[in-house]
């Protein structure tokens, strides 16, 4: 994030964020506050029905799904976590907050190729930061951008890639 002073960290732009937030509410608040309140919605309403969907393919078709994120457990209390039955769907899980290692270090993507136990070629990485996709391709990974904003051409990419049609078409 480029602010007048300069780039900010991703880091960076969260304790920013997390000071404006903790002003409005009128105590120092921490991270997973923040969070609860920006993720107060269902379930349903977070997760992309694209999402679920290729999950649900690539796992009927043999396909191990892994979640590879930074600060899951930084951000999200226990309570939310365990509401969010989507995060039982991965295979497995790098969180580089409890792991060590963050994107876009090679080791996380290691780590998580280990826990899948699938090679790097053919392994298709999704994620929305181009930082994050230049760390998976330098491991040999597929990256797939995820555009936040307009997401179908990144499902419809991994979809290509991992040879899935969707259930509707």
């Amino acid at each position: 994030m480029r602010l007048p002073g300069g780039w900010l960290t991703e880091r960076e732009y969260w304790d920013v964020r997390l000071a404006e937030f903790s002003e409005l509410v009128g105590h120092q608040a921490t991270v997973p506050e923040m969070f609860a309140h920006f993720y107060s919605v269902t379930q349903e309403q977070l997760t992309r029905p694209q999402a679920r969907a290729l999950i649900r393919d690539a796992k009927a078709a043999g396909i191990p799904v892994g979640m590879l994120t930074n600060d899951l457990t930084a951000f999200h209390d226990q309570a939310w976590l365990e509401r969010m039955s989507i995060i039982g769907e991965f295979d497995a899980m790098v969180d580089g907050r409890t792991d060590g290692v963050m994107k876009p270090d090679p080791a996380a993507y290691r780590l998580m190729l280990e826990r899948l136990g699938v090679p790097a070629a053919g392994t298709v990485f999704i994620d929305d930061q181009p930082r994050n996709l230049q760390g998976a391709q330098v491991v040999g990974l597929t990256p797939v951008h995820l555009d936040p904003v307009h997401p179908d051409a990144g499902f419809a990419r991994a979809r290509d890639l991992l040879g899935l049609v969707p259930k509707d078409g």
